[in-house]
């Protein structure tokens, strides 16, 4: 069921519209999305900047390496937003599990 306007993420109202999650990690979440515009399903990476710590630098050093990658076996980064407290990577969404499933 999508997530409403009045959602814990208002930086995406208007631009996206959340569905369920399709994925959990150590200080993420990823949950399926509809760009409003285009109407494509895309994949929206939430990361609290609070939980990262530590990490928070080797994550700007993923953003940055994924805005130059363009391979048809990586999933294409299409927009970074970023608020006080999270950051939210949009991805191309590639359906068919984890990488760590095969």
């Amino acid at each position: 069921m999508p997530e409403g306007s009045h959602n814990a993420h208002p930086i995406l109202d208007g631009l996206y519209e959340l569905h369920d999650t399709v994925g959990t990690g150590g200080f993420a979440k990823v949950k399926l999305a509809t760009h409003i515009l285009s109407g494509m399903k895309v994949a929206v990476k939430i990361m609290d900047k609070r939980q990262l710590g530590e990490d928070l630098p080797r994550i700007r050093l993923e953003i940055a390496a994924m805005k130059v990658l363009c391979h048809q076996n990586i999933c294409k980064l299409l927009q970074v937003l970023e608020t006080d407290t999270k950051i939210y990577m949009v991805l191309e969404y590639c359906p068919g599990g984890e990488l760590f499933d095969y």
